[in-house]
């Protein structure tokens, strides 16, 4: 277990808590407009001033590592088991005026009561255990409590994403106008940049070019979609696959609303 700590940086809070969350926290604050339209964006790039406006949004997430089992013919130079290890996570949120609303579904197999759900609202985190909710003031944990939000995702993209003379495909995205870039060979530092994977994790050493498709929002020029996937190798030739995915939707939707659940 503990050679596996390096490759689990990304969930790490996630593997302490084990419980089904409804989360909300201070975050985004959207304006009195509904739209992006007068955010100024650099030419062939994306913009991320979305996520500090936007009043509400859902989204879901998508993480995958996947760890291929060591070949006999490798060293172990790793530093992990030499089975493979596939680790999977989806997550369904909402955010509303600063606040979110999360569930971490169980691994595939398991059953949905085993499902993380956390709900933070300004300073406190709620925990929902064993039907029953319980509470902590956010400031007492050593980090964010909920991985792979679109923001820290996006913020984590965008200095890698050069779109100028590339096609793309104007498609609409939960009724945002958007254009659909296709990338191949990518060269991102996106785990290294990113809080929910960081510079010491097997993904940022290890992992760095990566293929799928971006949908940048015509208004704005911020990632409302996203889904990349890069395989890379340790030194003994042992492949590691990052899967990464986010769509937003229901943006600045009055409906989306999110107190304290007790």
């Amino acid at each position: 277990m503990q050679s596996r700590i390096g490759l689990l940086y990304a969930f790490a809070a996630v593997s302490i808590i084990a419980v089904v969350v409804t989360l909300v926290v201070v975050g985004l604050r959207g304006d009195d407009d509904d739209g992006f339209a007068d955010i100024v964006v650099a030419e062939g790039r994306v913009s991320c001033e979305a996520f500090v406006r936007v009043r509400s949004y859902n989204y879901r997430t998508d993480v995958v590592l996947d760890l291929a089992a060591r070949a006999p013919s490798m060293d172990d130079s790793d530093g992990r088991r030499p089975d493979a290890f596939l680790h999977e996570r989806t997550i369904r949120g909402s955010f509303a005026d600063g606040n979110y609303a999360i569930v971490i579904a169980a691994p595939p197999g398991q059953a949905a009561s085993s499902d993380t759900v956390l709900t933070v609202f300004e300073e406190t985190v709620f925990f929902l255990v064993n039907d029953r909710w319980t509470s902590q003031p956010l400031a007492g944990l050593q980090s964010f409590p909920v991985p792979y939000l679109p923001s820290d995702t996006c913020k984590a993209l965008a200095p890698d994403l050069f779109l100028s003379g590339l096609a793309s495909v104007p498609e609409t995205i939960s009724g945002i106008s958007a254009q659909k870039y296709h990338f191949d060979s990518l060269e991102s530092d996106l785990p290294d940049n990113h809080p929910s994977f960081g510079a010491g994790s097997d993904a940022a050493r290890f992992v760095n070019v990566y293929s799928g498709d971006v949908w940048v929002a015509d208004e704005g020029g911020y990632i409302v979609k996203m889904a990349l996937s890069g395989t890379g190798q340790y030194d003994n030739g042992r492949e590691l696959t990052v899967e990464i995915s986010y769509e937003l939707s229901n943006i600045n939707d009055s409906s989306i609303q999110i107190g304290p659940p007790i």
